[in-house]
């Protein structure tokens, strides 16, 4: 066990010849539970070092953490392929339930091999990045660390961002006049976000949607002051930027508007 970082090791040239390489070197942190220590060579800065958690995105109780440790999976209760298994634990006679941090690893090797045919000439860093910055942070002993979250990670590598884009949110009502107007609400953390909101009619009835609008009309309000409107999305001064973005509505009735 090492209670600091051991790059003095000769393993380390190695692995920074694979990272150079843009091959991630991924190690589990061992089992001894410690809070400061990890098992070696999940102690050399440049490994990705992964922890464990449980199913419920808590620290799992045998997963060694440090400051060093990179980033979590879950490691808990993992049906593993082994050469004689449990049918009935996890429905394979060459499987069984394991847990470890052996366990965790492996799923982070997976996400980067994801990534890696996605983004073929991005670093090591790079895709190590979007899987801290999309991870779910789990409390543990040196503060909170990320547990992947693989959907996030690879729509964040899509679009060359450290965190995915908000990619759509639907409400669906009935839709009248007076009080009985539908009132969708939503709230952008980032001032730089752009957001198109959109009121579809005619075309959900491609989707079987019954009762639909024929023309609907959009506003959207900041607060008590409305900031914009549209009846026809093709007249808003934003329309071929929907268009560049796959996101203008299917029908000439609809609605739509861009907003930054």
């Amino acid at each position: 066990m090492f209670s600091a970082v051991c790059d003095a090791e000769p393993m380390k040239f190695i692995i920074d010849q694979l990272r150079e390489a843009r091959i991630a070197t991924v190690v589990a942190s061992g089992n001894a539970g410690s809070d400061t220590q990890t098992s070696f060579p999940a102690c050399i800065s440049t490994a990705v070092t992964v922890g464990s958690t449980t199913k419920f995105d808590m620290l799992s109780s045998f997963s060694n953490v440090a400051p060093w440790v990179d980033l979590l999976a879950p490691g808990d209760n993992i049906c593993s392929t082994i050469p004689t298994g449990n049918p009935e634990a996890c429905g394979g006679d060459t499987s069984a339930v394991k847990s470890g941090t052996s366990m965790a690893a492996p799923h982070v090797a997976g996400a980067f091999a994801h990534l890696r045919a996605l983004s073929p000439l991005a670093s090591v860093a790079e895709l190590e990045s979007y899987l801290q910055a999309t991870g779910v942070p789990v409390a543990t002993f040196v503060g909170d660390l990320p547990r992947i979250q693989l959907d996030e990670a690879f729509a964040a590598a899509q679009n060359g961002v450290s965190r995915p884009p908000l990619i759509n949110v639907s409400t669906r009502g009935f839709v009248g006049t007076g009080d009985d107007v539908l009132i969708g609400g939503f709230i952008v953390g980032d001032s730089g976000s752009t957001v198109i909101v959109r009121a579809r009619g005619p075309s959900l009835a491609d989707f079987g949607v019954p009762g639909t609008l024929q023309d609907p009309q959009l506003t959207v309000f900041d607060g008590p002051t409305p900031i914009a409107s549209n009846d026809n999305w093709q007249t808003d001064a934003a329309s071929s930027l929907m268009i560049e973005a796959a996101m203008a509505p299917n029908r000439a009735s609809e609605a739509a508007v861009m907003l930054n």
